[in-house]
């Protein structure tokens, strides 16, 4: 379950990458009063974030967890039933 578990990690990771990547994109949808360093600064946060969530120091958040057991099972667990 270790490596499966993992690549769930890796996977929900990697999209919160690319969120980083794409903001620095012209077109983003930032609001105009957006800096470049403002985006530059979340493309950092959104990086360091993925990064702990490789590390597993997010599997406890509930949307992390949401996210991962999506990847292993195709099961979206609804927050309220």
């Amino acid at each position: 379950m270790s490596n499966l578990k993992q690549s769930a990690r890796d996977h929900v990771a990697y999209s919160y990458e690319l969120s980083a990547l794409h903001s620095l994109m012209h077109g983003y949808g930032y609001a105009d009063h957006v800096t470049q360093d403002n985006k530059i600064t979340y493309s950092n946060d959104m990086k360091a974030y993925a990064a702990e969530i490789r590390q597993g120091k997010h599997d406890h958040n509930f949307t992390i967890a949401q996210k991962m057991h999506y990847f292993l099972t195709g099961e979206c667990i609804a927050l309220l039933p």
